[in-house]
């Protein structure tokens, strides 16, 4: 499985923006799968996601609409 064409706010580099309110959305490619049973969102601080500044957990609600 492989997750592309990821994006927050509908920008693929958000970075300089101030978003009040925060959607994510992204495409996945190498599964047969047609829907996701859960979904996890973490942004880090760094590259390696040693530093995580939020983790949302596995979380079925959370849908990858692109």
């Amino acid at each position: 499985m492989r997750i592309t064409a990821m994006k927050t706010n509908h920008l693929r580099e958000p970075l300089g923006f101030e978003l009040s309110a925060i959607s994510f959305s992204w495409k996945v490619d190498g599964t047969s799968s047609r829907r996701a049973v859960a979904s996890r969102v973490e942004v880090a601080g760094d590259e390696e996601f040693k530093s995580l500044l939020h983790d949302s957990g596995p979380d079925a609600e959370i849908s990858n609409i692109a």
